[in-house]
């Protein structure tokens, strides 16, 4: 028996792998203002964008988008999908649900693209991957988290296999 802040002996304890950053091109979201669930629910399509890793590189098409819920309490969820296409031709859905919240001077400066210091909020997210048995379907095989950064340009994860 342990006590409440303490690990049992011998618990295994997460490693994490990392595995790309994704950069991604993200469109203005449009909100639809006061709705039933509270807050604003919002849609920005994904213009495109790269990723690159140890074992995976390429592009991500446009095309997808990120349908974002600003809730009333400062939260802000989302839930993007897009097709990354590996530099061999392999495609891979990607579907990426995430939290972002922090002091809000902080968001609203995010939210208006402006530079911020990553270390200042909370954004982490957990992608699930679809793609073709094979060389890549080690992606639908393992949980992933990755931590996130808005950029004046991008919209960025570094993605990281919990082993």
């Amino acid at each position: 028996m342990t006590s409440d802040n303490q690990m049992p002996k011998n618990a295994r304890h997460p490693r994490f792998e990392f595995a790309f950053e994704a950069h991604l091109d993200v469109g203005r979201p449009v909100f639809i203002p006061n709705v039933p669930s509270g807050g604003q629910r919002g849609f920005a399509p994904i213009l495109g964008g790269d990723f690159d890793g140890p074992r995976l590189r390429g592009i991500i098409r446009p095309g997808g988008g990120d349908w974002p819920h600003a809730r009333m309490d400062g939260v802000g969820a989302s839930d993007s999908r897009c097709v990354l296409e590996n530099e061999d031709g392999a495609l891979i859905y990607m579907q990426n649900r995430a939290y972002r919240h922090g002091p809000p001077e902080v968001i609203e400066r995010v939210l208006q693209r402006l530079e911020v210091d990553p270390d200042t909020y909370y954004f982490v997210s957990a992608p699930v991957f679809e793609t073709s048995l094979g060389k890549h379907d080690w992606l639908t095989k393992h949980i992933f988290v990755a931590i996130g950064d808005r950029t004046p340009e991008k919209l960025i994860f570094r993605v990281f296999m919990v082993s």
